[in-house]
């Protein structure tokens, strides 16, 4: 079945639109006793509580690994707009963005052509990497729009011991807000520089009997120009693409919840110009790139005593990536994939071993349809090139979280899998637990990850790049070490020092022959600290600073990765003022230069974000004034093979004005 022409989305998004009022939506209830303690646990600034680390609700002081959680409230204090930018804020994090899409970089790991696929994200603990690139998305493309978030855990280092693959430099677990937490309606018109605008609408409350939230969000941005040197031509002298950088982003969120069950549905729908004439483009032609994206998820949880607990989550998701595009050869490209998968997760716990907490799971995949197609379009009778294909991959996982006394926690975790080839691997990890006072914990972690070639790097060819004879599964082993300090509950500081160690790492390179193709190019070592410190005032003020050491290295030749700064320093500040309900958000980012792919690298830069957020007590409305990179530094990102440059200039100084009102 093709892709859905943007047409019929719009349609959708349209129809939507209209039958909203007539649904038979209540007024929002009070939520009772047990959501309400929830709803107003959740800190504005800071969280301790995380689920992603062990699969169940535990404190980072006795969660395996240097743990980090963004909360929705400081989300919103510091204006961060996508997922990449929530992650950017936190130690050994870094982003590269090519004007289509933007990648992570984790402790120094992010190679060319990886889309981020080392990284797994999940949604409510729901996998969301699709079944083709196996991509981690970052930006507007990301399903879930950034007003829905409760919160963000992030745990950095090899989690392939309960997640399987693409847990091989971290694991993202976005926590969606719950409708107790949205009791009623809100809505925001925003508009900022360049002509961009945006438009958000979402409400919380009864409807049937069933607790329901509905979120949805659009945003336009129009094009600008931008220039490069590398197109200059005699007319066009100073390679300027005219207004090819627009990008346009719809999404829908549903959740409803009923007892033990919660039902969770998004779509999301994001066009983005492409600039820059990456893979062969004509440049400043139109080339537009469509990301498209739906998934249902179901999850079920019975307490079958007061020491066991079963869960059951099942999901069903489709991505479609649609393209259209002119090379320099003249010729018009339609490129259409689509991927459609299912899978579903049964876990049960068990506490009543004395001193032993157990969680065995198992998780299955289907991908049923995995498809790229590519033509090029003529006036009769396309010549059309069609891949396909089908996998899945099934594990088995058991975590026994051991007390061996009072202050010592012994965390065992253990995964075997088929993976989608059909062979079989086994990952480990241990985590030792160590709370030396009540202020003091340390923890020593050892485990292992693996990442298998997904269909793209498998399958894809076209006249710029080849199929590769072969692909063998990354693996990646990792020691660390990790201090926490929290002497009170206003101060906290987070320390590791980690070290890893990759081989078969998949890359895309240019060939000998000029073409480009993914191979297992060796392997790749990395050493880090990272040391992130907080502190929240009596008066609500957070300042939260950190600093990242982070060398990698090929294993062969000792040199330095392209695109791994070995300095980053960051800085936040969260605060109220003495006016009342105004509030204002600052983060500092500093990243150090990066090696370049054709050799030499970019400059380190600093950049400013800042935030003045007013809601008036008492009152419906709210006003925010953002800057992003207040200060107009001009700055670059290293670009990957399937670009004539070898690094992409960054926005300068931009402005954001939005207005919000609750219901």
């Amino acid at each position: 079945m093709p892709s859905p022409a943007p047409s019929s989305w719009r349609r959708f998004w349209l129809a939507l639109t209209l039958c909203l009022p007539g649904l038979p939506l209540h007024a929002a209830e009070p939520p009772d006793d047990a959501d309400l303690a929830a709803a107003l646990a959740q800190p504005v600034y800071g969280a301790s509580r995380l689920d992603a680390a062990s699969k169940r609700a535990q404190d980072m002081r006795t969660a395996p690994g240097a743990a980090a959680v963004r909360t929705g409230g400081e989300i919103a204090a510091q204006g961060y707009r996508t997922l990449g930018e929530v992650l950017e804020s936190l130690p050994g994090v870094h982003l590269r963005y090519d004007r289509a899409y933007s990648y992570v970089g984790l402790r120094g790991i992010t190679r060319p052509g990886d889309y981020s696929s080392r990284l797994l994200v999940l949604v409510d603990g729901v996998r969301v990497n699709d079944a083709l690139y196996e991509s981690a998305p970052m930006d507007r493309d990301f399903p879930i729009d950034v007003s829905l978030i409760d919160r963000v855990e992030f745990i950095p280092g090899p989690g392939s011991a309960l997640y399987g693959g693409n847990a091989v430099a971290g694991v993202v677990n976005v926590i969606t807000r719950s409708p107790a937490q949205l009791a009623g309606g809100q809505g925001s018109v925003g508009i900022g520089s360049h002509s961009q605008r945006r438009a958000t609408a979402a409400w919380g409350g009864n409807w049937g009997g069933q607790r329901v939230l509905l979120g949805l969000a659009t945003e336009n941005r129009p094009g600008t120009d931008l220039h490069y040197p590398e197109y200059a031509s005699p007319g066009n002298p100073l390679g300027t693409a005219h207004g090819r950088d627009g990008e346009r982003a719809d999404k829908l969120f549903a959740k409803l919840q009923h007892d033990e069950l919660q039902l969770s549905l998004g779509l999301s729908q994001r066009t983005k110009g492409i600039p820059t004439g990456a893979y062969d483009t004509a440049f400043d032609t139109a080339a537009d790139w469509v990301d498209r994206y739906a998934m249902v998820s179901v999850a079920w949880r019975r307490m079958l005593s007061p020491e066991s607990t079963l869960e059951l989550q099942a999901n069903h998701a489709r991505y479609a990536f649609d393209s259209r595009t002119e090379n320099t050869a003249g010729q018009h490209l339609r490129n259409g994939n689509d991927a459609r998968w299912y899978g579903a997760e049964l876990r049960w716990r068990h506490t009543g071993w004395l001193g032993h907490r157990v969680t065995l799971g198992l998780e299955t995949q289907r991908n049923y349809r995995q498809q790229i197609t590519q033509a090029v379009e003529q006036v009769a009778d396309p010549d059309a090139t069609r891949l396909a294909g089908h996998s899945e991959r099934h594990g088995l996982y058991l975590v026994d979280e051991w007390t061996l006394r009072p202050d010592l926690l012994l965390n065992l975790g253990l995964r075997s899998d088929r993976r989608t080839d059909g062979s079989h691997g086994t990952t480990p990890r241990l985590a030792l637990i160590w709370s030396a006072t009540p202020a003091w914990t340390f923890k020593w972690l050892s485990g292992s990850a693996y990442r298998e070639p997904n269909f793209n790097e498998l399958y894809y060819e076209d006249e710029l790049q080849r199929r590769p004879d072969g692909l063998r599964v990354e693996s990646l082993r990792s020691h660390e070490l990790v201090a926490l300090w929290r002497p009170v509950p206003a101060w906290q500081l987070q320390g590791s020092l980690h070290r890893a160690r990759m081989s078969d790492v998949i890359e895309l390179v240019r060939r000998d022959d000029g073409l480009m193709g993914f191979t297992n190019r060796g392997g790749v070592h990395t050493l880090g600290a990272d040391l992130e410190a907080s502190w929240i005032s009596a008066g609500g003020m957070q300042l939260r600073g950190s600093t990242s050491f982070e060398r990698a290295e090929d294993a062969e030749t000792g040199q330095p990765l392209s695109n791994a700064p070995l300095h980053l320093w960051k800085l936040s500040l969260t605060s109220p003022t003495p006016v009342a309900g105004l509030g204002v958000g600052l983060n500092l980012l500093r990243v150090g230069d990066r090696r370049l792919l054709q050799g030499g690298s970019t400059e380190s830069y600093l950049r400013v974000n800042a935030r003045l957020r007013y809601a008036p007590p008492g009152s419906p409305w709210e006003a925010s004034l953002s800057a992003y990179n207040l200060l107009d530094r001009r700055y670059a990102d290293p670009a990957g093979p399937e670009h004539q440059q070898a690094s992409l200039a960054q926005d300068g100084r931009s402005w954001w004005l939005q207005l919000g009102r609750r219901f």
